[in-house]
């Protein structure tokens, strides 16, 4: 983790977060037989403690596997590393670690919407998507947490993202999305959310090589998605 001025920056190791395969072979090896509970003892702890400080403006988490997206590349590679969609449900389905055995069951994604994280960056997909959930109590907004999927650093571009409006409407309707939407009322039962699909939106381009751009300024903090020649392709600002 790394606080730069009042913005706090936390990455990840979501490899551990996949139970299959060559995954849980690695997992069993002695130097990493702990790591998975220890590193989401970490973030929670790390997260409860940072909603405590008042001079923190926002958050970032970043990590590989995305836990939304949109597009679907057919099944694993040869190679054993893939198998997105099965990913995508165990990483929403992450249970952390209780502090006390009274304490409800808590997620990893849960503690990012508990606790207002600002973004989160995760790569795996080889294109470019942003999602934009909107946290409500009792109908009113109160937060704003956006899922960027940006796996195109350096890779062959791979895959599409489903940005017509009614194969989104699909998706939104599957069990995965309902269940992890309906869930926010487990935190507070006031608490309801829905999740907007931000980009592209048709005819916008989803494969192109790029970098993320945060910046923190004094009146606001933004991040842009920058194309190879330094144009903006998307950006937000809060």
């Amino acid at each position: 983790s790394l606080t730069y001025r009042d913005v706090l920056f936390i990455v990840l190791d979501s490899n551990f977060f996949i139970d299959e395969g060559k995954y849980r072979r690695t997992h069993k090896l002695q130097p990493y037989k702990n790591h998975l509970r220890e590193q989401l003892i970490w973030v929670r702890d790390l997260l409860d403690s940072a909603s405590k400080n008042s001079k923190l403006r926002a958050s970032f988490v970043l990590f590989h596997h995305s836990p939304f997206f949109s597009g679907n590349n057919g099944p694993a590679p040869v190679v054993g590393v893939g198998g997105h969609p099965g990913h995508r449900g165990m990483l929403v389905n992450q249970a952390l670690p209780s502090k006390e055995d009274a304490e409800a069951q808590r997620y990893l994604i849960d503690l990012f919407r508990s606790h207002r994280v600002t973004a989160v960056f995760t790569g795996h997909e080889h294109y470019y998507e942003r999602w934009k959930e909107v946290i409500l109590d009792k109908g009113r907004p109160i937060h704003t947490l956006h899922w960027i999927v940006n796996g195109l650093g350096g890779v062959r571009p791979r895959g599409h993202p489903k940005s017509d409006e009614k194969e989104i409407e699909k998706l939104l309707s599957k069990k995965v999305y309902r269940q992890y939407l309906e869930r926010i009322s487990n935190l507070n039962p006031d608490w309801s959310a829905e999740l907007q699909y931000r980009y592209p939106r048709n005819p916008g381009p989803a494969q192109f090589h790029n970098y993320a751009v945060v910046k923190v300024e004094s009146n606001k903090i933004s991040f842009e998605i920058k194309g190879k020649k330094g144009y903006v392709r998307d950006r937000e600002a809060f």
